[in-house]
């Protein structure tokens, strides 16, 4: 994975009002594939989708 900037910031209605959940509130775990949303809670799906720069897969 090529990181090209940081994450910008969640300008969202939702994150302004301070409602849902903000993608602070998310962990990637690379090596066990998985992601770990608020709360504890663990993805169990993961897979690779591959784009070109250009947006084209």
């Amino acid at each position: 994975m090529e990181l090209l900037g940081p994450a910008s910031r969640d300008s969202s209605r939702r994150s302004r009002e301070g409602q849902g959940f903000s993608p602070a509130g998310f962990t990637i775990d690379w090596d066990g594939e998985s992601a770990v949303f608020p709360g504890g809670y663990r993805s169990f799906e993961w897979w690779e989708q591959k784009r070109h720069r250009n947006g084209t897969r």
